[in-house]
């Protein structure tokens, strides 16, 4: 099976559980507040599922072989300005996304159990969702 198929059938069967515990909790819904919030993990799942297959089966050159000589040979940039502008991107929303959801944050017990709002079983998944994701099974192949 492709692993694109592969990644995003499974991640979705996990996604569609984590929006049924989300509608019973009242976070997703059909109107008002939960709709938005329901629109926006549908949108964003869409967004990565949509950018990841394009970058895996988009057509893509070929550099020509070039012989080895044995010898290492480092380029003189390693990067366009457009790749660093990413990269500080990237971070920043990071920062700005742990900084807003970070601050009602008051000791360490906040910080490992989120304030005990939550199960021990969501907290379960979530700590095995991020250890073994969807890229372990992709890399083991």
């Amino acid at each position: 099976m492709d692993a694109y198929i592969y990644q995003y059938v499974i991640g979705g069967l996990v996604f569609l559980v984590g929006m049924v515990y989300a509608v019973r909790q009242g976070y997703v819904g059909l109107s008002g507040r939960g709709f938005r919030n329901g629109l926006v993990l549908v949108a964003g799942l869409a967004g990565f599922m949509i950018l990841q297959g394009y970058l895996q089966y988009a057509p893509m050159e070929t550099a020509r072989e070039v012989a080895y000589d044995g010898v290492f040979q480092r380029k003189k940039i390693l990067g366009t300005s457009l790749d660093y502008g990413i990269m500080v991107g990237y971070f920043l929303l990071i920062l700005g996304v742990g900084t807003w959801f970070g601050r009602g944050q008051k000791s360490t017990k906040d910080f490992f159990f989120g304030g005990q709002r939550f199960s021990w079983w969501l907290i379960a998944f979530s700590m095995v969702a991020s250890l073994i994701g969807s890229y372990s099974f992709v890399k083991i192949q």
